[in-house]
């Protein structure tokens, strides 16, 4: 991934995370407050309404909640289970008019009738008021009013019992024609299962507001719970009431809304941002970059022109600066690689030149020790013919080492491997022989390689001529050839001196040679490694060596079959 785009990334994610955090913070926040507003509403509404009701209104409270037990259908052990929410008639039919007739019943509906019109829009008149139908457009904010008292028997308070109620007659309210389950009537008398906890606390002597809403075809309510004390300080009944917050989870939609297009908003304000950032942060590194590459490409006059004073500046005037002394020591190596290649240049036709004017004298050399060591044989004459020969093959060595250097392609001809292999062992039989060596050959007769047959066979002879030298004396060189994947591989495996780690990658230089106590004594100068893996560059192939000391050593010349 880009440095830009990883910077661009990084930004926008934090970025995004900060705004998400503050837009969450902003909602929350928000909406507790408005919560908090909502029940603070509530409990004011409830405290307040607790004044409407006159210590004889709290008697009246009293005497009903007494003769409703007098008249009830259970006793302590007849209760009925009710669910949370749920009702049951405790009075007959008979019962419930009679006690909804007296006086005490309708002075407290009048009250919590007050409480509910009080919260309506439109002005309420003085005087009676009756159960009127309900205004869809304009309801009032509280939508139920009613009282409730506790039942001696049931001490946890499962079960409570409606004494009063705003909205107690048969009525269609919504106007209808359906008597829909909000508007059946809340008898006096009637049991009522415990549905929240903050009714009990109520009953307990606190002001408590329900933490969630209810909602119905009027909208959504929340309920809250007052106790009633008598002239003792006594809670004898608790008061409840629903409150209208509609307008509240307006205000909380819309809060909603607000947090929604703020945290969009600042998304993509923060991508906006992050790309121009990336882009102003990048931009030098890009400068960079594009520098660098010019250096690796040898335009070592790259400079950069950052005119900047923070750290990417001084990075760049740090790179001028680098770059005048790379520029400089560029020219002095130049200079020194071409004093260098004239010496190569003179040395090589020295080698050459050299090599071309020993090879006539040497020749009559070797050519007079033959013939006087044929006419008059002597330890003196064969020491003088094998000096000649060796020599001689040094100048041959040095003439195709020149030619090799300069070479970039071969001539080719379809070449069996086994001749070129009994060649070398018939060469290289005589050092074999002083070295007690045993030389064997598995080969195919059959297998065959497009190469150059005199060029292989130099390779060979070096690579073979080498494991024979570098043997202890009685031992065993093995050459072997496997044919796979349309590649030749021959493995020259000797017995020998082996070869220290450090020195395998210098083993194929010009005129390397190891210098070790068991060596021939007259095993050349060092060049048949470096012909022999030259040679196999020029065949498309390959040569390599696994060797350890005092264990021996395996090269591997590996050749196609045929050029690619």
């Amino acid at each position: 991934m880009l440095f830009g785009v990883r910077i661009g990334l990084a930004i926008f994610l934090v970025t995004s995370l900060f705004v998400g955090a503050a837009s969450a913070y902003f909602y929350l926040s928000s909406l507790e407050s408005l919560r908090a507003q909502m029940r603070e509403r509530v409990l004011d509404v409830g405290r307040t309404s607790l004044f409407l009701f006159s210590p004889e209104e709290r008697d009246m409270i009293s005497i009903l909640d007494r003769e409703s037990a007098r008249l009830s259908l259970f006793r302590d052990s007849q209760l009925p289970e009710i669910e949370p929410g749920d009702t049951a008639a405790s009075l007959t039919p008979e019962q419930v008019a009679r006690l909804q007739a007296r006086p005490e019943f309708q002075t407290l509906v009048q009250t919590l009738r007050q409480i509910k019109n009080g919260s309506r829009p439109a002005i309420t008149q003085p005087g009676p008021l009756p159960q009127a139908a309900l205004d869809p457009e304009h309801p009032p904010v509280i939508r139920y009013a009613y009282i409730l008292t506790s039942l001696p028997e049931v001490p946890d308070r499962r079960i409570l019992k409606f004494i009063a109620d705003a909205d107690y007659a048969f009525e269609d309210t919504n106007e209808n024609g359906v008597m829909d389950d909000d508007e059946q009537p809340t008898d006096v008398g009637q049991l009522y299962g415990l549905p929240s906890p903050e009714l009990e606390a109520a009953f307990d002597g606190e002001a408590h507001v329900a933490d969630e809403y209810y909602e119905d075809i009027w909208g959504t309510w929340l309920t809250g719970a007052f106790p009633i004390h008598d002239r003792r300080g006594q809670v004898i009944a608790v008061l409840g009431i629903d409150y209208g917050v509609d307008s509240e989870l307006n205000v909380a939609r819309e809060l909603t809304y607000i947090s929604v297009l703020f945290l969009m908003a600042g998304i993509l304000l923060s991508l906006a941002l992050s790309f121009l950032v990336a882009r102003w942060l990048s931009r030098p590194i890009a400068e960079l970059r594009g520098a660098a590459e010019r250096v690796i490409a040898g335009d070592f006059g790259t400079r950069l022109t950052m005119r900047r004073s923070d750290d990417l500046g001084l990075l760049a005037e740090s790179f001028n600066a680098m770059m005048s002394a790379i520029q400089s020591s560029a020219r002095k190596l130049a200079q020194m690689l071409e004093e260098l290649e004239k010496l190569n240049r003179v040395k090589d036709e020295f080698l050459a030149n050299l090599s071309h004017e020993l090879r006539t004298p040497l020749s009559i050399l070797y050519g007079y020790a033959a013939i006087m060591l044929e006419r008059a044989p002597g330890k003196e004459l064969e020491e003088m013919h094998r000096a000649a020969e060796q020599l001689s093959a040094y100048v041959s060595d040095l003439i195709l080492l020149t030619d090799l250097e300069t070479r970039i392609d071969i001539q080719r001809s379809p070449t069996r491997i086994r001749p070129l292999l009994d060649r070398v062992r018939n060469e290289l039989a005589q050092t074999a022989e002083e070295m007690q060596i045993t030389l064997d050959i598995d080969c195919d007769q059959s297998l065959e390689l497009s190469a150059n047959r005199e060029l292989l066979f130099s390779a060979l002879r070096h690579v073979v001529k080498n494991a024979i030298v570098y043997s202890e004396k009685g031992g065993r060189v093995l050459v072997s050839v496997t044919d796979a994947n349309d590649r030749i591989t021959i493995e020259v495996v000797d017995q020998g001196v082996g070869i220290a780690p450090e020195e395998q990658r210098r083993i194929w230089d010009r005129f390397y040679r190891i210098d070790t106590s068991n060596t021939y004594s007259v095993s050349g100068v060092g060049t048949g490694l470096f012909i022999a893996k030259r040679v196999l560059e020029l065949h498309q192939g390959t040569i390599t060596v696994t060797s350890e000391p005092g264990k021996g050593s395996t090269f591997r010349l590996a050749l196609p079959k045929s050029p690619a």
